[in-house]
């Protein structure tokens, strides 16, 4: 088992997103999202799914949609400077523990989407729409 020295925030196979926090950097992995205060400065681009061994192959990895991004939460709490293109050690220790967690973590159990689950039929509301999942 995984012996933690941080806090796994998130991994999400589906959307391709994970991020962890260890002492004071948190490493984003992932399409940025939709915030638009902060453009994500591209460092490596990631096969949806695929993880990087070494620092060259971070920085030499092929076209997608996976970005990194550090911050150091502690200086830069509002996270808007990454800073992942000068600690590169942090990103590869942190995305090492990233691999060792998703090695262990277990497949999502997401359903598809159930056009029944609608709140519109509830008068607004989410409410359990099924006698038994």
């Amino acid at each position: 088992s995984t012996q933690s020295t941080g806090i796994l925030v998130n991994i999400d196979p589906l959307d391709h997103n994970k991020a962890i926090i260890s002492g004071r950097w948190k490493l984003l992995v992932g399409p940025p999202g939709k915030g638009g205060w902060t453009p994500a400065p591209e460092i490596a681009k990631l096969r949806p799914g695929h993880w990087a061994h070494s620092l060259e192959e971070i920085l030499a990895g092929p076209a997608s949609e996976g970005h990194l991004q550090l911050y150091d939460i502690l200086s830069d709490p509002n996270e808007r400077e990454d800073v992942a293109g000068s600690h590169l050690d942090v990103v590869m220790r942190l995305l090492v523990r990233l691999n060792e967690h998703e090695a262990e973590a277990l497949e999502p159990g997401n359903m598809d989407y159930d056009p029944a689950s609608n709140p519109a039929n509830f008068n607004g509301t989410w409410t359990p729409w099924m006698d038994s999942c």
